[in-house]
């Protein structure tokens, strides 16, 4: 049996405790023998988990710049409870723990799983965007009937809008919208644009994350790349989306300028949009 048979039995999701930062893993075993495939498996888990704990991005010469992208990127609104909670996909689920706390903490009585399909996800993934992070949820005893799925966003636009037609048909008008925490500023302006003639219409929005610094994230981010070249994109994305009227416009400070061009000569410019001009 080859290693990429024995892998495929096996379906991983890598999460850390917000409060601890201890990594769990879940595993759900398909049906059939998996026995000779289980042991092969927890050996590569064993590395697995080693490489992402030792992996840092963080660098002397990188840190001051990364860090006033992190500040710009963050809203800081602070939570209350809420009809529901919507999660758009991401793949980076090391903010779950942190849904799943503030679920059991009554913060919410339903969660909509947003997403269709993610090349991230890879090519041993049969179910939706939707339906992995339903799982996850499900396996920290989040009742299944707590959980709803909108399973054909294919775009945080498309997230914003088809969870809030859900929210809309079933009068859940108090919405918490949960993703990483240097996202919270795009999923804002992509929010407001994709719905700004019925997202007004909700009694109270808020944009969350879990709270950490940059050293935590850099620690317990299970993102499949580095995640300071996802941060610059969505830097890039958020001035190329304003200039084109794509999202909310959002005024994009000096320093934070000057920050993004500094880290994109370090090269970290390999996720830019392409074809539209650094800045």
């Amino acid at each position: 049996m080859t290693w990429s048979q024995r892998l495929c039995c096996s379906q991983e999701v890598f999460s850390r405790s917000s409060d601890h930062h201890d990594l769990t893993m879940i595993h759900r075993i398909e049906d059939g023998d998996c026995s000779d495939r289980r042991i092969s498996v927890d050996v590569f888990v064993i590395y697995y988990v080693f490489f992402i704990v030792t992996m840092k991005w963080l660098t002397p010469e990188n840190t001051l710049h990364v860090q006033i992208l992190w500040n710009y990127m963050q809203l800081h609104q602070t939570i209350s409870p809420v009809d529901v909670i919507i999660l758009p996909w991401n793949s980076d689920v090391s903010y779950m723990p942190y849904v799943i706390n503030l679920y059991h903490q009554w913060f919410a009585p339903h969660i909509i799983c947003s997403g269709k399909g993610s090349p991230y996800m890879g090519k041993s993934y049969t179910e939706s965007e939707a339906e992995h992070y339903a799982g996850i949820l499900i396996n920290w005893w989040v009742p299944q009937d707590s959980i709803v799925l909108e399973d054909q966003a294919t775009s945080t636009g498309e997230n914003m809008r088809f969870s809030y037609e859900i929210c809309e048909k079933n009068q859940r008008n108090n919405i918490l919208i949960i993703q990483k925490p240097f996202f919270e500023r795009r999923l804002f302006a992509t929010a407001y644009h994709e719905t700004s003639s019925t997202w007004r219409k909700a009694q109270h929005i808020i944009i969350s994350s879990m709270p950490c610094t940059i050293d935590e994230y850099d620690t317990i981010n299970t993102l499949p790349l580095d995640w300071i070249q996802s941060l610059v994109w969505d830097i890039h994305r958020i001035k190329v989306c304003t200039d084109q009227w794509w999202i909310a416009p959002q005024v994009i400070p000096d320093d934070v300028q000057k920050a993004y061009l500094t880290l994109v000569q370090l090269w970290y410019d390999q996720l830019l949009m392409k074809g539209y001009p650094v800045w």
